[in-house]
């Protein structure tokens, strides 16, 4: 009897207590710019090429994602799980939109743009639901270095993953050459 009335005391004690309303913090808009080309606007693929290191033996291999008689590939070695890492050739648009990223001119579903101090990542939109996630849960860190100022060209890195490749343990990414529109 002493325990009923010891929970029942302990419910009514924590049933009584003002609750707090929490609101997130507004999302603040930061301007991405990278060695003087603006990285917010649509970008279209023009080429792209896979690392690979084989965390073993200290190999590394480049493979071309794209050739003449080969328009698409993926950013996954073992084949594209998700449309973000399907990528075609002068197809492929990357657009950047305050704190959305737009993949192939599809504004209704859109992806999240994480931008901080640490990197940018390429994230679940924030209104996704479990049934409208496009990546899985999870984000696409990416970084990007300028290769032609006077040609708008970037290239971005992007997907870092690991496979077993042939038995062994491998690393590996993609640099994918984007031109601003």
């Amino acid at each position: 009897m002493k325990k009923l009335l010891f929970v029942l005391a302990l419910t009514l004690t924590f049933a009584s207590c003002q609750k707090e309303n929490i609101q997130p913090n507004p999302v603040e808009v930061v301007e991405i710019e990278e060695s003087g080309i603006d990285l917010y606007g649509e970008w279209v693929l023009l080429d792209g090429q896979m690392f690979i290191e084989n965390m073993e033996t200290g190999a590394n291999t480049v493979y071309d994602h794209f050739s003449p008689t080969k328009p698409t590939s993926s950013l996954r070695y073992e084949g594209a799980q998700f449309e973000f890492e399907t990528i075609e050739a002068s197809v492929t648009t990357w657009e950047f939109v305050g704190t959305e990223f737009i993949l192939d001119n599809d504004s209704i579903q859109p992806y999240g743009l994480s931008v901080n101090n640490i990197g940018w990542s390429i994230v679940e939109h924030p209104t996704a639901t479990a049934a409208t996630m496009q990546l899985g849960g999870s984000s696409r860190p990416l970084s990007a270095v300028v290769e032609s100022y006077g040609d708008n060209i970037v290239v971005f890195t992007v997907q870092e993953g690991y496979a077993s490749i042939d038995g062994y343990n491998c690393t590996y990414y993609s640099e994918l050459r984007f031109q601003k529109q």
